[in-house]
């Protein structure tokens, strides 16, 4: 098993609330075979300010790119709370902490359209590690 914490942060574009929303997160992660478990908590600009808090399953493949399962939350401020369901792929850039994101979203909490895209970029600075 391999445990991990890290400051994750990056933007993502063609949101289903705006063109481009950010992001700054503290994950914790747990590796148990090739499957990675992922909790993060952090906060969003996503056309307002919001706290973010998902869970997610990775399943690291060659070449750097991993398949991921995500069931997350943004409450917002002043206006309602969502919550979704994410399926995507992620490529890790290896010459810098540097992942290029592709998902698509279901909304669970009918506020956003039922269907969403995104593409985005995730910078990971890993705090500490062990193995």
């Amino acid at each position: 098993a391999e445990l991990a914490a890290a400051l994750m942060g990056g933007a993502t574009f063609m949101t289903e609330r705006a063109l481009w929303s950010a992001h700054g997160r503290l994950a914790g992660s747990l590796g148990i075979g090739p499957v990675i478990t992922h909790m993060n908590l952090g906060v969003a600009y996503d056309n307002g300010a919001g706290v973010l808090l998902g869970a997610a399953l990775f399943y690291p493949l060659s070449f750097g790119l991993s398949p991921v399962l995500e069931v997350s939350g943004q409450v917002h401020f002043g206006t309602p709370s969502e919550a979704s369901v994410l399926l995507g792929l992620t490529q890790a850039l290896f010459v810098l902490p540097l992942q290029i994101d592709a998902s698509v979203r279901r909304d669970l909490a009918g506020l956003a359209p039922g269907w969403t895209f995104a593409v985005g970029l995730t910078a990971d600075l890993r705090l500490w590690t062990t193995r």
